[in-house]
């Protein structure tokens, strides 16, 4: 009769499941515990330089119409425009322009057009900016808050 090797003692399949359920539990616990410290990290440092920046008026001076021309297939085979504002404001003398989005937008272009030509008439924007890099700005108008991209120097 042929000798029958016995296998290595294993330890059941309950305690088997206890510890790798620990460990995905311990797993998924560090993931998101570093997801959310980074994002605190990150909210205050951003949030208390931009609040504590100065605050300028500024004014519409621009205003151009942008399209989302992409080739769309089906039956919403369309394309949309909407309307940015270039905003001048002044810091110690020397001005200073920005492009921000508004929130006008319609299926045609002269349709973008005249809404934005309407509302630039009374349109009034708070800009904070750096007080040191006054160019770097984002625009505030009423409750909307819209960061814009850095404004360049006139000159």
């Amino acid at each position: 009769m042929a000798r029958r090797h016995k296998l290595p003692r294993q330890s059941s399949p309950q305690y088997w499941f206890r510890d790798r359920q620990s460990g995905i539990i311990l797993l998924i616990a560090t993931v998101v515990g570093s997801v959310g410290a980074l994002w605190w990290l990150h909210r205050s440092e951003a949030v208390a330089h931009h609040e504590n920046w100065p605050t300028v008026e500024a004014r519409v001076v621009d205003v151009r119409i942008m399209n989302d021309a992409e080739h769309r297939r089906g039956p919403r085979n369309y394309i949309w425009f909407w309307a940015e504002y270039k905003l001048r404001y002044e810091v110690d003398g020397n001005r200073y322009e920005m492009w921000t989005p508004t929130n006008i937008a319609a299926s045609t272009q002269a349709g973008a057009a005249g809404e934005a030509a309407h509302d630039r008439i009374d349109a009034r924007f708070l800009v904070r900016y750096n007080p040191m890099r006054p160019g770097e700005a984002e625009a505030e108008r009423g409750k909307d808050r819209v960061i814009g991209p850095s404004g360049d120097r006139v000159k």
